[in-house]
């Protein structure tokens, strides 16, 4: 029933592999970039410090974060494009798919209205559709015990970000708002990359 559905060079395709690559560049953008801002702490200070107007590279970093907006915007409709495609029910479809487009949408908030104005954090509540996207996906490939295990790892990743962020555990996360939002940042983003590859390769019923 599920058979191949990627067709190479695809508008869906393209899309998907952006969305695979998106929480990478997220990353791999801040280490490219911090060792041009002097003083910069990973441990104290967020990403978006490096959007500020006090640092030397605030023009660059933020044109890769709307970049990288946009990618991810694009990722969740090409998610949705292919859930569909392959027979996923039509509601978990656009749920996910708009649960990563609102990750996308968050992320280029950020880099259009950087720190320090104060509307730059409303790009927060948009990141809540991370928590829910783990679990349609766990629907999603409920017939792949390989994608099932990485889906529920995912969910307990963000089920322990959101205990650090609600100062369950006693961290002080205005002295380690750095060290805490990377995990934070990775468990949010990291599924909306591994579901895009595993709906790229075309099969929901196996690894």
């Amino acid at each position: 029933m599920f058979e191949q559905a990627r067709s190479t060079g695809s508008w869906i395709s393209v899309a998907l592999l952006g969305g695979t690559a998106f929480p990478i560049l997220y990353f791999a953008v801040q280490i490219a970039l911090v060792p041009f801002v002097p003083g910069y702490d990973y441990a104290r200070d967020v990403a978006s410090q490096l959007g500020a107007p006090a640092s030397p590279i605030a023009g660059v970093f933020n044109t890769g974060v709307i970049l990288l907006g946009v990618i991810g915007i694009l990722a969740g409709v090409g998610q949705f494009a292919q859930m569909f495609r392959l027979g996923v029910n039509i509601f978990v479809a656009l749920t996910a798919g708009l649960c990563v487009v609102s990750l996308g949408g968050a992320t280029l908030w950020a880099g259009l209205v950087p720190l320090p104005d104060p509307a730059h954090s409303a790009s927060g509540p948009y990141m809540l559709a991370g928590v829910l996207y783990p679990a349609l996906l766990l629907i999603v490939f409920r017939r792949s015990p390989l994608w099932r295990l990485v889906f529920t790892f995912a969910i307990i990743a963000v089920g322990a970000s959101a205990t650090v962020m609600m100062g369950v555990t006693g961290i002080d996360l205005a002295q380690w708002e750095g060290a805490v939002q990377r995990p934070v940042a990775l468990a949010l983003l990291g599924p909306a990359g591994l579901g895009s590859f595993a709906l790229w390769r075309g099969k929901l019923h196996s690894a």
